[in-house]
Protein backbone atom coordinates (compact mmCIF):
# COMPACT_ATOMS: atom_id res chain seq x y z
CA UNK A 1 0.00 0.00 0.00
CA UNK A 2 0.93 3.09 -0.93
CA UNK A 3 1.91 5.74 1.79
CA UNK A 4 0.48 8.63 1.55
CA UNK A 5 2.80 12.09 1.76
CA UNK A 6 1.19 15.19 3.03
CA UNK A 7 1.14 18.32 0.74
CA UNK A 8 -0.20 21.88 1.84
CA UNK A 9 -3.03 23.85 0.05
CA UNK A 10 -1.37 26.88 -0.19
CA UNK A 11 -4.09 28.14 -2.54
CA UNK A 12 -6.85 27.99 0.06
CA UNK A 13 -5.67 30.91 1.74
CA UNK A 14 -3.57 33.67 0.83
CA UNK A 15 -1.23 36.03 3.04
CA UNK A 16 -0.11 38.96 2.43
CA UNK A 17 2.84 39.64 4.62
CA UNK A 18 4.19 43.26 5.71
CA UNK A 19 7.27 42.60 7.35
CA UNK A 20 8.75 45.14 9.73
CA UNK A 21 12.42 44.23 9.03
CA UNK A 22 14.72 46.10 11.72
CA UNK A 23 15.02 49.00 13.84
CA UNK A 24 17.25 51.67 13.91
CA UNK A 25 18.26 53.30 17.29
CA UNK A 26 20.06 56.38 18.16
CA UNK A 27 23.45 54.96 18.79
CA UNK A 28 23.51 53.53 15.58
CA UNK A 29 23.17 49.81 16.45
CA UNK A 30 20.64 48.04 14.59
CA UNK A 31 18.71 45.50 16.53
CA UNK A 32 15.76 43.09 14.77
CA UNK A 33 11.99 44.08 15.49
CA UNK A 34 11.34 41.05 17.48
CA UNK A 35 14.07 41.69 19.96
CA UNK A 36 12.80 45.37 20.45
CA UNK A 37 9.55 44.50 21.33
CA UNK A 38 10.66 41.85 23.52
CA UNK A 39 12.47 44.47 25.81
CA UNK A 40 9.17 46.30 25.72
CA UNK A 41 6.77 43.31 26.00
CA UNK A 42 9.57 40.72 28.22
CA UNK A 43 9.01 38.57 25.20
CA UNK A 44 7.22 37.44 22.01
CA UNK A 45 4.61 35.71 23.33
CA UNK A 46 3.33 38.59 24.65
CA UNK A 47 3.20 40.78 21.63
CA UNK A 48 1.89 37.78 20.09
CA UNK A 49 -1.32 37.20 22.30
CA UNK A 50 -2.12 40.95 22.15
CA UNK A 51 -6.27 40.89 21.02
CA UNK A 52 -5.40 44.31 18.89
CA UNK A 53 -4.29 44.56 15.16
CA UNK A 54 -2.31 47.78 13.91
CA UNK A 55 -1.77 48.82 11.01
CA UNK A 56 1.85 50.01 10.10
CA UNK A 57 1.39 53.48 10.61
CA UNK A 58 -0.44 52.59 13.62
CA UNK A 59 1.92 50.41 15.21
CA UNK A 60 4.75 53.06 14.36
CA UNK A 61 3.22 55.29 16.61
CA UNK A 62 2.33 53.38 19.16
CA UNK A 63 6.00 52.46 19.57
CA UNK A 64 6.69 56.09 19.87
CA UNK A 65 3.86 56.86 22.43
CA UNK A 66 5.44 54.20 24.63
CA UNK A 67 9.68 55.47 23.95
CA UNK A 68 8.29 59.05 25.19
CA UNK A 69 9.01 60.47 21.87
CA UNK A 70 12.48 59.16 21.45
CA UNK A 71 14.64 59.54 18.42
CA UNK A 72 14.29 55.51 17.89
CA UNK A 73 12.89 55.39 14.46
CA UNK A 74 10.92 52.48 12.97
CA UNK A 75 11.88 51.96 8.95
CA UNK A 76 8.89 49.68 7.58
CA UNK A 77 9.44 47.72 4.13
CA UNK A 78 6.74 46.02 2.75
CA UNK A 79 7.05 42.70 0.94
CA UNK A 80 4.95 42.09 -2.02
CA UNK A 81 1.60 40.34 -1.59
CA UNK A 82 1.79 36.64 -2.58
CA UNK A 83 0.30 35.08 -5.64
CA UNK A 84 -2.08 32.38 -5.18
CA UNK A 85 -1.52 29.04 -7.08
CA UNK A 86 -4.44 27.70 -8.60
CA UNK A 87 -5.61 24.51 -7.07
CA UNK A 88 -5.67 20.95 -9.08
CA UNK A 89 -7.34 17.55 -7.71
CA UNK A 90 -7.37 14.12 -9.31
CA UNK A 91 -10.95 12.27 -10.57
CA UNK A 92 -9.48 8.89 -10.06
CA UNK A 93 -10.49 5.89 -8.34
CA UNK A 94 -7.15 4.42 -8.54
CA UNK A 95 -3.98 6.01 -10.15
CA UNK A 96 -3.19 8.70 -12.90
CA UNK A 97 -0.19 9.25 -14.70
CA UNK A 98 2.03 12.18 -14.61
CA UNK A 99 3.65 12.38 -18.15
CA UNK A 100 6.76 14.26 -19.18
CA UNK A 101 5.23 15.77 -21.80
CA UNK A 102 1.14 16.55 -22.55
CA UNK A 103 0.55 13.36 -24.41
CA UNK A 104 -0.09 9.89 -23.49
CA UNK A 105 2.65 8.31 -25.21
CA UNK A 106 5.21 10.37 -23.24
CA UNK A 107 7.51 9.14 -20.79
CA UNK A 108 6.22 9.04 -17.32
CA UNK A 109 7.58 10.75 -14.52
CA UNK A 110 4.98 9.55 -11.62
CA UNK A 111 1.83 9.05 -10.57
CA UNK A 112 -1.47 10.65 -8.72
CA UNK A 113 -3.79 8.93 -6.77
CA UNK A 114 -7.42 9.22 -5.81
CA UNK A 115 -7.66 12.34 -3.67
CA UNK A 116 -4.16 13.52 -4.28
CA UNK A 117 -3.66 17.56 -5.17
CA UNK A 118 -1.16 19.94 -6.58
CA UNK A 119 -1.29 23.68 -8.06
CA UNK A 120 -1.52 24.48 -11.63
CA UNK A 121 1.67 25.16 -13.38
CA UNK A 122 0.57 25.61 -17.41
CA UNK A 123 -2.41 23.99 -19.26
CA UNK A 124 -2.27 23.41 -23.05
CA UNK A 125 -4.56 21.73 -25.65
CA UNK A 126 -6.15 19.38 -22.68
CA UNK A 127 -3.66 18.69 -20.40
CA UNK A 128 -2.33 20.32 -17.08
CA UNK A 129 1.22 20.83 -15.97
CA UNK A 130 0.98 20.53 -12.28
CA UNK A 131 2.90 19.98 -9.24
CA UNK A 132 2.40 17.47 -6.54
CA UNK A 133 4.51 16.62 -4.14
CA UNK A 134 7.92 16.26 -5.48
CA UNK A 135 6.25 15.34 -8.84
CA UNK A 136 6.01 17.63 -12.05
CA UNK A 137 4.35 16.73 -15.12
CA UNK A 138 1.25 17.08 -17.74
CA UNK A 139 -2.07 14.76 -16.81
CA UNK A 140 -5.42 14.95 -18.75
CA UNK A 141 -7.77 16.78 -17.93
CA UNK A 142 -10.48 13.73 -18.82
CA UNK A 143 -8.92 12.97 -14.64
CA UNK A 144 -8.60 16.14 -12.82
CA UNK A 145 -10.80 18.71 -11.45
CA UNK A 146 -10.47 22.54 -11.67
CA UNK A 147 -12.06 25.84 -10.03
CA UNK A 148 -14.56 25.14 -7.26
CA UNK A 149 -15.30 21.28 -8.08
CA UNK A 150 -11.07 20.86 -6.59
CA UNK A 151 -11.99 22.77 -3.45
CA UNK A 152 -14.70 21.25 -2.33
CA UNK A 153 -12.78 17.67 -3.13
CA UNK A 154 -9.88 18.96 -1.05
CA UNK A 155 -12.34 19.77 2.10
CA UNK A 156 -14.13 16.81 2.19
CA UNK A 157 -10.85 14.75 1.52
CA UNK A 158 -7.83 17.04 3.16
CA UNK A 159 -7.10 17.14 6.83
CA UNK A 160 -7.67 21.35 7.60
CA UNK A 161 -4.72 22.22 9.94
CA UNK A 162 -3.22 25.76 11.24
CA UNK A 163 0.24 26.87 9.95
CA UNK A 164 1.71 28.87 12.26
CA UNK A 165 3.16 32.33 11.35
CA UNK A 166 4.86 33.91 14.70
CA UNK A 167 7.13 32.11 17.26
CA UNK A 168 6.24 32.15 20.90
CA UNK A 169 2.38 31.73 20.07
CA UNK A 170 -0.05 31.12 23.47
CA UNK A 171 -2.47 27.74 23.01
CA UNK A 172 -5.36 28.96 24.95
CA UNK A 173 -7.59 26.46 27.02
CA UNK A 174 -10.58 28.76 25.77
CA UNK A 175 -11.28 31.23 22.89
CA UNK A 176 -10.64 34.25 24.95
CA UNK A 177 -7.21 36.54 25.34
CA UNK A 178 -7.74 35.47 29.09
CA UNK A 179 -7.94 31.94 28.90
CA UNK A 180 -5.21 29.67 30.32
CA UNK A 181 -2.13 29.02 28.32
CA UNK A 182 -2.21 25.42 27.63
CA UNK A 183 1.44 25.98 26.00
CA UNK A 184 3.54 27.13 22.83
CA UNK A 185 3.89 27.03 19.56
CA UNK A 186 6.29 28.54 17.27
CA UNK A 187 6.59 29.94 13.47
CA UNK A 188 5.79 27.06 10.79
CA UNK A 189 4.11 24.46 13.20
CA UNK A 190 1.63 22.97 11.96
CA UNK A 191 -1.70 22.37 14.26
CA UNK A 192 -4.63 20.32 13.42
CA UNK A 193 -7.72 21.96 13.47
CA UNK A 194 -11.12 20.66 14.84
CA UNK A 195 -14.52 20.69 12.86
CA UNK A 196 -15.81 22.69 15.12
CA UNK A 197 -13.69 25.56 13.21
CA UNK A 198 -15.28 27.60 10.62
CA UNK A 199 -13.82 30.48 8.11
CA UNK A 200 -14.28 33.55 9.73
CA UNK A 201 -13.80 32.48 13.17
CA UNK A 202 -11.82 34.55 15.51
CA UNK A 203 -10.34 31.67 17.38
CA UNK A 204 -9.33 28.44 15.59
CA UNK A 205 -10.29 25.30 17.26
CA UNK A 206 -7.61 23.11 17.46
CA UNK A 207 -6.61 19.65 19.20
CA UNK A 208 -3.65 20.00 21.84
CA UNK A 209 -2.36 17.36 24.14
CA UNK A 210 -5.45 15.16 22.57
CA UNK A 211 -7.68 17.99 24.20
CA UNK A 212 -9.79 20.80 22.31
CA UNK A 213 -7.25 23.92 22.72
CA UNK A 214 -7.79 27.40 20.69
CA UNK A 215 -5.22 29.81 18.90
CA UNK A 216 -5.90 33.40 18.26
CA UNK A 217 -6.73 33.66 13.62
CA UNK A 218 -4.36 36.52 13.49
CA UNK A 219 -1.47 34.77 13.93
CA UNK A 220 -2.19 31.08 11.85
CA UNK A 221 -3.26 30.22 8.51
CA UNK A 222 -5.46 27.89 8.00
CA UNK A 223 -5.05 24.98 5.20
CA UNK A 224 -6.24 21.92 3.69
CA UNK A 225 -3.59 19.36 3.96
CA UNK A 226 -4.43 16.69 1.22
CA UNK A 227 -2.09 14.04 -0.71
CA UNK A 228 0.24 14.34 -3.03
CA UNK A 229 1.79 12.09 -6.10
CA UNK A 230 4.85 10.80 -6.08
CA UNK A 231 7.96 10.63 -8.82
CA UNK A 232 9.23 7.28 -10.28
CA UNK A 233 11.56 7.34 -8.04
CA UNK A 234 9.82 7.76 -4.93
CA UNK A 235 7.41 4.73 -6.44
CA UNK A 236 10.48 2.57 -6.87
CA UNK A 237 11.90 3.28 -3.13
CA UNK A 238 8.62 2.80 -1.49
CA UNK A 239 7.99 -0.65 -3.34
CA UNK A 240 11.46 -1.66 -2.22
CA UNK A 241 11.03 -0.78 1.30
CA UNK A 242 7.61 -2.79 1.56
CA UNK A 243 9.02 -5.39 -0.10
CA UNK A 244 12.53 -5.71 2.40
CA UNK A 245 9.69 -5.17 5.14
CA UNK A 246 7.38 -8.00 4.13
CA UNK A 247 10.89 -10.29 3.97
CA UNK A 248 11.29 -9.39 7.15
CA UNK A 249 8.16 -10.48 8.22
CA UNK A 250 8.70 -13.99 6.64
CA UNK A 251 9.62 -16.89 8.99
CA UNK A 252 11.44 -20.06 7.46
CA UNK A 253 9.79 -23.14 8.45
CA UNK A 254 11.86 -25.38 6.82
CA UNK A 255 9.85 -26.80 3.87
CA UNK A 256 7.99 -22.95 3.49
CA UNK A 257 8.22 -19.94 4.84
CA UNK A 258 5.32 -17.76 5.67
CA UNK A 259 4.40 -14.23 7.08
CA UNK A 260 2.52 -13.89 10.72
CA UNK A 261 -0.47 -13.14 9.23
CA UNK A 262 0.24 -16.43 6.77
CA UNK A 263 0.65 -18.27 9.91
CA UNK A 264 -2.34 -17.13 11.61
CA UNK A 265 -4.69 -17.64 8.44
CA UNK A 266 -3.40 -21.37 8.70
CA UNK A 267 -3.76 -21.77 12.18
CA UNK A 268 -7.52 -20.30 12.02
CA UNK A 269 -8.74 -22.47 9.17
CA UNK A 270 -6.84 -25.37 10.93
CA UNK A 271 -9.25 -24.37 14.02
CA UNK A 272 -12.11 -24.34 12.15
CA UNK A 273 -11.95 -27.40 9.92
CA UNK A 274 -10.19 -29.68 12.96
CA UNK A 275 -10.25 -27.45 16.31
CA UNK A 276 -11.66 -30.51 18.11
CA UNK A 277 -9.56 -32.96 16.14
CA UNK A 278 -6.26 -34.76 17.58
CA UNK A 279 -2.94 -32.93 17.14
CA UNK A 280 -2.50 -35.23 14.02
CA UNK A 281 -5.67 -34.41 12.46
CA UNK A 282 -4.93 -30.16 12.71
CA UNK A 283 -1.58 -30.81 10.87
CA UNK A 284 -3.27 -32.70 8.59
CA UNK A 285 -5.46 -30.31 7.42
CA UNK A 286 -2.15 -27.49 7.38
CA UNK A 287 -1.29 -30.48 5.28
CA UNK A 288 -3.93 -30.17 2.65
CA UNK A 289 -3.63 -26.48 2.26
CA UNK A 290 -0.02 -26.11 1.87
CA UNK A 291 0.50 -29.89 -0.52
CA UNK A 292 -1.98 -27.04 -2.73
CA UNK A 293 0.92 -24.81 -3.03
CA UNK A 294 2.93 -26.91 -4.76
CA UNK A 295 0.10 -28.32 -7.37
CA UNK A 296 -0.27 -26.71 -10.68
CA UNK A 297 -4.49 -26.93 -10.24
CA UNK A 298 -4.29 -24.49 -7.16
CA UNK A 299 -3.45 -20.93 -6.33
CA UNK A 300 0.43 -20.55 -5.27
CA UNK A 301 0.04 -18.31 -1.88
CA UNK A 302 -1.71 -19.81 1.69
CA UNK A 303 -4.03 -16.83 1.70
CA UNK A 304 -5.45 -17.58 -1.78
CA UNK A 305 -5.58 -21.47 -1.64
CA UNK A 306 -8.09 -20.84 1.91
CA UNK A 307 -10.06 -18.38 0.03
CA UNK A 308 -10.52 -20.24 -3.33
CA UNK A 309 -14.14 -20.42 -4.23
CA UNK A 310 -16.19 -23.47 -3.11
CA UNK A 311 -12.76 -25.10 -1.20
CA UNK A 312 -12.68 -24.49 2.54
CA UNK A 313 -16.65 -23.88 3.76
CA UNK A 314 -16.12 -22.02 6.48
CA UNK A 315 -13.95 -19.02 4.02
CA UNK A 316 -16.84 -18.63 2.10
CA UNK A 317 -19.59 -18.54 4.93
CA UNK A 318 -17.87 -16.28 7.12
CA UNK A 319 -17.04 -18.46 10.11
CA UNK A 320 -13.19 -18.05 9.60
CA UNK A 321 -13.61 -14.09 9.34
CA UNK A 322 -15.25 -14.23 12.57
CA UNK A 323 -12.49 -16.97 14.18
CA UNK A 324 -9.44 -14.36 13.14
CA UNK A 325 -11.34 -11.19 14.06
CA UNK A 326 -11.66 -12.93 17.65
CA UNK A 327 -8.17 -14.45 17.49
CA UNK A 328 -9.67 -17.95 18.72
CA UNK A 329 -6.95 -20.38 17.12
CA UNK A 330 -5.65 -22.40 19.83
CA UNK A 331 -1.86 -22.43 20.80
CA UNK A 332 -2.06 -26.37 19.67
CA UNK A 333 -3.24 -24.74 16.30
CA UNK A 334 -0.46 -22.44 15.90
CA UNK A 335 2.05 -25.27 16.54
CA UNK A 336 -0.07 -28.23 13.79
CA UNK A 337 0.57 -24.65 11.65
CA UNK A 338 4.20 -24.58 12.52
CA UNK A 339 4.02 -28.32 12.09
CA UNK A 340 2.74 -28.04 8.57
CA UNK A 341 4.92 -25.46 7.56
CA UNK A 342 7.93 -27.42 8.16
CA UNK A 343 7.09 -30.30 6.22
CA UNK A 344 5.07 -32.41 8.43
CA UNK A 345 2.64 -34.53 6.65
CA UNK A 346 0.55 -37.35 8.24
CA UNK A 347 -1.24 -37.48 5.21
CA UNK A 348 1.44 -37.75 2.05
CA UNK A 349 -0.05 -35.58 -0.70
CA UNK A 350 -3.33 -35.09 0.19
CA UNK A 351 -5.16 -32.58 -1.57
CA UNK A 352 -8.26 -33.02 0.02
CA UNK A 353 -10.83 -33.93 3.08
CA UNK A 354 -14.03 -34.41 4.42
CA UNK A 355 -15.91 -35.74 6.38
CA UNK A 356 -15.42 -39.96 7.08
CA UNK A 357 -18.17 -42.54 5.72
CA UNK A 358 -18.18 -40.61 2.40
CA UNK A 359 -15.05 -41.24 0.29
CA UNK A 360 -12.17 -43.80 0.43
CA UNK A 361 -8.69 -42.51 2.03
CA UNK A 362 -6.69 -41.99 4.93
CA UNK A 363 -9.23 -41.77 7.96
CA UNK A 364 -7.47 -39.14 11.36
CA UNK A 365 -10.20 -38.63 14.00
CA UNK A 366 -13.70 -37.66 11.81
CA UNK A 367 -11.99 -36.86 8.44
CA UNK A 368 -10.94 -38.96 5.75
CA UNK A 369 -7.75 -37.06 3.61
CA UNK A 370 -7.49 -38.35 -0.25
Amino acid sequence: MRTKRNWLLTGVVMVVASALMFLTRGTGSEATYTDYLDTLNAGAALIIDADITMNTDDLKEYIESVNGGTEKELTIEDTPETEEAELVMANIKNSLNVREEPSGDSKRVGKLYAECGGVILERQDGWTKLKSGNVVGWCSDDYLLFGDDAETLAREVGEKVAVVLEDGLRIRGEADSEGVTCGFVNKDDVLTVTDAYEDGDDWVSITFDETEAYVSSDYVVVEILVDSGETVEEIKEREALEEAERLARITDYGEFSASEWELTLLASIIYCEAGNQSYDGKVAVGAVVLNRLENKRFPDTIEEVIYQKNQFSPAGSGFLARILDEEKATESCYEAAKAALSGESPVGDCLFFRRTGTKEGQVIGDHVFY
